[in-house]
């Protein structure tokens, strides 16, 4: 469409000086003006959509290496925080912020979750037995369902999307020895929720802008 009135200005130029300005009509010379001042704008315009596409492509790639060095670092961080609780070869319970079934990214972000985790545990022969998300908004018994599906129960549960709104409502927390519970939070307006949930033993450990807490160390 911008190429196509970029042509019929140029059009209009032409014809205005020709029939109009050379032969020293009235019209002429304005007509010539304001078809020359408007395919300049146009151009322009052109030029900056063009310089923007072009810039945009960078930008975004960093941001989704940015996305998935953040994933890495998170998973490591957790994985190094209860590491010692665990045995290798544990069954790992996922809970993350992409919707079940995946979507464009999911396959990046899990690889890195269980890069870092692998990292971060000393070990690479624990096991992800299911996946649930996204979390932070999600209802308590949609992520019992997920669980109710395993053969056996997990032996920790990793939330990289918080927790839901009643996380003790979640069936985990009914059974004799629930599983080990660890927790990133997406910033540090999430404390206090994170301070809640470690006192009253619904988490192990949290993780905030890169500082892992425990209930011995709360945030």
């Amino acid at each position: 469409m911008l190429w196509t009135l970029m042509a019929l200005l140029l059009v209009g130029m032409v014809i205005s000086y020709v029939a109009g300005a050379k032969k020293g009509a009235a019209w002429g010379k304005p007509a010539a003006v304001l078809c020359a001042i408007a395919l300049i704008v146009l151009v322009a315009v052109k030029i900056m959509e063009r310089m923007g596409t072009q810039g945009d492509v960078p930008d975004q790639a960093a941001f989704e290496r940015e996305l998935a060095a953040q994933a890495e670092r998170q998973a490591e961080e957790l994985g190094e925080a209860i590491r010692k609780d665990l045995q290798p070869g544990s069954r790992l319970f996922l809970l993350g912020y992409y919707p079940v079934g995946g979507a464009p990214g999911w396959a990046t972000t899990l690889d890195q979750w269980k890069k870092g985790l692998s990292r971060g545990l000393g070990d690479d022969t624990w096991s992800m037995v299911g996946y649930f998300g996204p979390v932070s908004h999600a209802d308590a018994g949609r992520i019992s369902a997920a669980l109710a599906e395993l053969d056996y129960p997990p032996d920790a549960v990793i939330s990289f999307d918080g927790v839901p709104p009643k996380l003790e409502d979640v069936s985990f927390y009914m059974a004799r020895k629930r599983p080990l519970v660890a927790v990133a939070f997406a910033n540090a307006s999430d404390r206090q929720r994170a301070r809640e949930l470690l006192r009253a033993d619904l988490v192990d450990v949290a993780l905030i802008e890169g500082s892992v807490y425990t209930t011995a160390n709360l945030p």
